[in-house]
């Protein structure tokens, strides 16, 4: 995260409007920006519950991490993601 880069943070959806694509838009609006102001590349700290949304819009898995309390079980996971924007070749016009 620093110059050239966008990092999403806390992106969630309240359960009752999950699977209406919000967090999608949400997403292809911050690629759009990529894009528009030529930065490098965008990352995110995704859920298990997020993962496949990131997946499904380009994103690449970099990294896991596990968060747990010393002495307790339960852990939570989060895949570290990043998405590139393709670069667009150049115009051909004569």
């Amino acid at each position: 995260m620093g110059n050239g880069q966008i990092h999403l943070q806390i992106l969630a959806t309240l359960p009752e409007f999950r699977r209406r694509r919000h967090g999608s838009s949400l997403c292809r609006w911050a690629m759009d920006l990529v894009v528009k102001d030529s930065l490098q590349d965008m990352s995110v700290m995704a859920s298990p519950m997020g993962r496949l949304l990131y997946s499904q819009l380009g994103f690449r898995a970099v990294e896991t991490f596990y968060i747990q309390v010393p002495g307790e079980a339960e852990k939570l996971t989060l895949e570290a993601m990043m998405w590139c924007p393709v670069p667009q070749p150049a115009s051909t016009d004569i």
